[in-house]
């Protein structure tokens, strides 16, 4: 495969669709995907081969094609090289071979077909291990950043725990740290099986920081773009906050009656915490995978509570209730589907207009980006129901 061939896939997949996993997409020089990573991949055959192969397969999707000839090559010869790469390693395996079988096990972030990365993943898992952990890992922290991100994408998609620990800033800018400082404290306990109560202080917790990442993001978006560590620290601060929301659940069989709808909503607003981060943090389509997987499991949770008397709900639960259907209708491609149930909550809570609505909506995860048009128009179906 000739050098031109290499770079024309390489360089627009690494510049411009890469860094949009990430929450401070693609134009930035500090870019740490398209500076620290563009730079190491030329450095190792084994990790550009890994990367070209994950942009064509991407670029097969974009274009809904089946893969092409260049797409099995390139598959093909990043398997080869990696295998050479761990056979000649000297017992621990470097920066490059793990990053190289990382792209391979994350195939399926971007066609859903998860189970069939089940072996890189856990290849992955096993030489994070060998090194250490996560913070052990070289390139100032964009190792850990984006082997971070694609698994809590790859444990979305397949509705499972993360296969990685919950990561850490290796460095972080003083002003970041005092800022969410204790970000970390509050999303890294030991325990993830919890009873119903701790399982909904949590809930209310993490989407308490999702808030104040969104609210740093905004308020202090140069400061945060202004170094590659910073934005590196920032993107761990949030995929600490998502490996929390992906590995906590409840034990329902020794804490609570299956029948408390309290359960569903807990977890509708774990969905909707997972929906915030992807939508405030990363430019995916409502069409993708991850956002499919979400939406099923919000919706599953919510044609669960429907067979459930809610007369006994709160009026915290139904105000919680009423945020995560709102932040499905906002990230649904089938708008029609919540209208009807926002409109409920909202009957429930005797609220009839936008202003009580967004103050409910504010106690949780809202930000001007969220009043789309998409949600305008379902807000104004909502209104007529009224």
């Amino acid at each position: 495969m000739g050098a031109l061939a290499k770079f024309s896939v390489r360089t627009p997949f690494i510049n411009n669709v890469a860094p949009t996993i990430q929450p401070f997409g693609s134009h930035l020089p500090h870019n740490p995907i398209s500076t620290i990573w563009g730079q190491h991949t030329l450095a190792n055959h084994a990790l550009l081969e890994a990367i070209l192969f994950h942009a064509a397969v991407h670029l097969d999707l974009r274009h809904r094609r089946p893969w092409s000839p260049i797409t099995f090559y390139y598959r093909g010869q990043s398997i080869r090289l990696l295998n050479q790469s761990l056979e000649s390693a000297n017992g621990t395996p470097g920066d490059a071979v793990i990053g190289a079988a990382a792209f391979l096990g994350a195939t399926g972030n971007i066609t859903g077909n998860v189970d069939d990365d089940i072996m890189h993943r856990k290849a992955t898992q096993k030489m994070v291990k060998m090194r250490g952990g996560l913070k052990n890992l070289g390139w100032d922290g964009a190792l850990a950043m984006l082997l971070s991100i694609g698994d809590s994408i790859s444990a979305i998609i397949s509705a499972s725990e993360p296969f990685l620990d919950c990561p850490s800033p290796k460095t972080a800018p003083p002003f970041l740290q005092s800022d969410i400082g204790n970000t970390l404290t509050l999303v890294k306990p030991s325990n993830t099986n919890l009873d119903l109560s701790l399982f909904g202080a949590e809930i209310h917790s993490l989407i308490n920081r999702i808030s104040k990442l969104a609210s740093l993001h905004s308020n202090s978006y140069n400061e945060l773009t202004s170094i590659t560590t910073a934005m590196i620290a920032f993107n761990q601060y949030c995929s600490a906050v998502e490996h929390r929301l992906l590995s906590i659940k409840i034990s329902v069989l020794e804490h609570a009656s299956p029948q408390n709808p309290d359960i569903f909503i807990y977890e509708a607003a774990r969905f909707a915490g997972l929906m915030c981060m992807t939508y405030l943090f990363r430019q995916m389509m409502p069409q993708g995978e991850v956002f499919t997987s979400l939406q099923m499991s919000l919706r599953n949770c919510l044609v669960s509570l429907e067979d459930l008397e809610l007369a006994a709900t709160d009026e915290s639960s139904t105000q919680l209730l009423l945020w995560a259907c709102c932040v499905g209708g906002l990230t649904s491609v089938d708008q029609d589907w919540f209208v009807e149930r926002i409109y409920h909550c909202m009957s429930r809570l005797s609220f009839g207009n936008w202003e009580e609505l967004e103050l409910c909506l504010m106690q949780y995860v809202w930000t001007p980006r969220m009043c789309t048009e998409h949600f305008v128009a379902q807000w104004r179906e909502v209104q007529i129901l009224f």
